[in-house]
Parts: C-alpha cells; structure tokens; sequence
C-alpha cells in the first residue's frame, strides 16, 4: 500500500523485491547493516543525514520515549519491519534512496537497532533502490496532499525531539 501510494503521487519506482542480508562476519548490528545497505545507493549527503540521525537517535536521552514507540511499532515482538527514507538533491532531481527492512529474531531485545546479534540468532530481509520525484506528476496532487495531511504534519514535526 505504502509503496503503491507513492507511485500515485508521482514517486517512480523500480521494482520492488527483498533478498536475505548476509552480514560478513558472525555478529550482526541493525544500524551497521543499514548504514552499509543504503550506502550502495544513497548519495553522500543523504548518507551523512542517516549518519547524524541514526547517532541522535542512539546517543540522546530525550530520545527513549520516542525509540520506545518506534520499537513497539516496528518489533512488537519477535518480527520487525522499518523502513529508512533519506532524500536528496542529484542533478536537479528530487531523489529517495528507500530501504525497507523486515528481521526476525530469536528474542525480543529493547533499542534493537543497536543491538548486536549473533549471525544465528537473526535473519534480515531488505529492498533497496532509488525512486526519483516526477514533479510533472506531484504537482497535480501536491494541494490534495497538503489537504489530506492537514494540521497533522506540522504537529508530527513540531514533536520530534532533535
């Protein structure tokens, strides 16, 4: 649905499949894996914004509750899925590198993404590619999402502890 919705509003997108992570060694740390995941097709300064957020979110207190919520929406219990969406700029183009990552573990752990797991004791599936901004498109529906979304997207910012 997700992905389906973005094609409507003008996102082009390649297919969409996932394939098994093999991390190279015998331990396995989420947010090494997707730093080297979307390392493949994100761009530097789409990297260096997953970098600084991925380090706030780990090293920043005021963060716990929101982490707290993202652990229960994303790994309620021994299945995760999350996706990572950073946006850049490429040659006037308005890109998005999309990693979407679905594991199962053995056990549940709290601040999973940091957490390091022995190779055996979880399995990472996850899809990444690029999808490129027809602008032609979004501006047919531009003022329909701005609708849609009402006050609700500047609230969600507003409450986003940086």
């Amino acid at each position: 649905f997700y992905i389906s919705t973005l094609a409507q509003v003008g996102w082009v997108n390649p297919a969409f499949a996932f394939r098994k992570y093999s991390p190279s060694g015998g331990s396995l740390v989420l947010s090494d894996a997707i730093l080297e995941i979307l390392n493949t097709i994100a761009t530097g300064s789409e990297m260096d914004i997953l970098k600084a957020t991925l380090n706030s979110l780990k090293d920043n207190p005021g963060n716990e509750e929101p982490l707290t919520i993202f652990s229960q929406q994303s790994y309620p219990e021994n299945l995760g899925v999350f996706q990572i969406l950073p946006v850049g700029e490429d040659d006037g183009e308005v890109v998005m590198a999309q990693a979407v990552m679905d594991f199962r573990s053995e056990k549940h752990v709290t601040r999973f993404l940091w957490f390091t797991w022995t190779s055996t004791s979880v399995e990472l599936f996850q899809s990444a590619q690029k999808a490129v901004l027809n602008e032609d498109l979004y501006s047919q529906v531009r003022q329909e999402v701005i609708k849609k979304l009402g006050d609700r997207a500047k609230q969600f910012i507003k409450d986003i502890e940086i």
